[in-house]
């Protein structure tokens, strides 16, 4: 019988939720090692901002095998390279559109026939148009909304059936601060 899923909501920083999110793990007592991390929408320009916050490099340093998307196919490819590099762990990175549910199917479908299990989702696509609520299109809405929400929800449910039949799984899904309190020039 499936076991129930426990949710836990935390405000803190990516970082700090990284670095957590394999609490209980049953292959290390709680470290990353021998986990699989997919974080979803993670390349930032190789070198360049966030890296010390990044949590494909987080999981990484704590030796987790990490697999990263983007939609921009090239900067996955190379984050990957560059994390393997500098840590040393297995990585893999592939293009995804968290707002095309075909191309979360593929990223998981090639994670677990590569890897065979997936330990760790790290929701972190996002986007966001500032602009007035008054002024923002019907399009830059749903744009918002499907890569926002709406792609959180395809990796999740795509990853919940491998997560449920190995009996182990972590789910950080990040939030905008935008959804703490309101933006002078954008909506929450």
């Amino acid at each position: 019988a499936p076991q129930p899923l426990h949710v836990r909501v935390v405000r803190r920083g990516a970082h700090q939720v990284s670095q957590q999110a394999a609490v209980g793990h049953p292959y290390q007592g709680g470290r990353h090692k021998a986990a699989l991390a997919l974080v979803m929408h993670v390349a930032r320009q190789p070198g360049r901002g966030w890296k010390r916050l990044d949590p494909a490099r987080t999981f990484a340093r704590e030796g987790a095998v990490v697999v990263v998307t983007d939609a921009h196919g090239e900067r996955a490819l190379a984050v990957a390279r560059e994390i393997e590099r500098d840590s040393g762990v297995k990585t893999m990175g592939m293009a995804c559109d968290v707002t095309r549910r075909k191309q979360v199917d593929e990223v998981i479908d090639a994670t677990l026939s590569r890897f065979g299990r997936i330990e760790i989702l790290f929701n972190n696509a996002g986007t966001n148009r500032p602009s007035p609520v008054t002024d923002i299109s019907d399009e830059m809405w749903d744009l918002v909304l499907n890569t926002s929400l709406r792609g959180g929800f395809y990796c999740t449910r795509a990853v919940l059936p491998a997560m449920i039949s190995q009996g182990y799984g972590r789910i950080v899904s990040v939030a905008s601060v935008a959804a703490y309190m309101g933006l002078k020039a954008g909506h929450a």
